[in-house]
């Protein structure tokens, strides 16, 4: 249990590093949101099954229970997206725009 709890712990720092990143990005082109699939593949970790459970299943992993809380505790808005047409899309968005 130690050995998989320092796993996801190093897992979520990755992710938030990388979110870090993309964030400054996004910021610099005056967008104020992220989605989060390309954030977490970017940080070598399988997004799609992530984002279907915290968005199709609502059956979030501790990986995501944990990531979504710090992003939350940073002050960060965190929305699960889902729309059907053509094709499923699904994400979890991220923003930071002044209400």
């Amino acid at each position: 249990q130690q050995m998989r709890a320092l796993m996801s712990e190093g897992v979520v720092n990755k992710i938030l590093s990388e979110f870090e990143k993309k964030a400054i990005e996004a910021a610099k082109r005056n967008a104020t949101e992220i989605r989060l699939y390309h954030v977490i593949e970017q940080a070598g970790w399988p997004a799609s099954h992530e984002i279907r459970q915290f968005v199709y299943e609502k059956k979030p992993t501790e990986l995501m229970l944990t990531v979504v809380a710090r992003l939350k505790e940073a002050g960060y808005t965190v929305k699960a997206h889902y729309s059907e047409g053509q094709f499923v899309d699904m994400d979890i968005i991220v923003s930071w725009e002044a209400a």
